[in-house]
């Protein structure tokens, strides 16, 4: 049979193992919300701007080699583009 004081100890080991444990399950909450991942595919996003780049260069060289003047305005009469 177990004594007074050794059943008191066994109850603060108890309650510190609880306590342990509370704060181990209180820090596995929050470094969930602190552990946040984004993914996001990319794929289309790229082959969109290759060939964006693609179109962008051809109608560069185009533009450079002809031998009469361009000149490229907006809607408000601002100059966009001059060769």
């Amino acid at each position: 049979m177990k004594t007074k004081n050794e059943i008191l100890n066994l109850k603060k080991e108890l309650q510190l193992k609880e306590e342990l444990i509370a704060k181990l399950l209180l820090d596995v909450e929050n470094s969930k919300s602190n552990n946040m991942v984004d993914i996001t595919d990319i794929t289309d996003m790229e082959s969109a701007e290759q060939e964006l780049n693609k179109s962008d260069d051809k109608y560069k060289s185009v533009i450079q080699f002809l031998q009469e003047g361009i000149i490229i305005q907006d809607k408000n009469g601002y100059f966009y583009r001059c060769q």
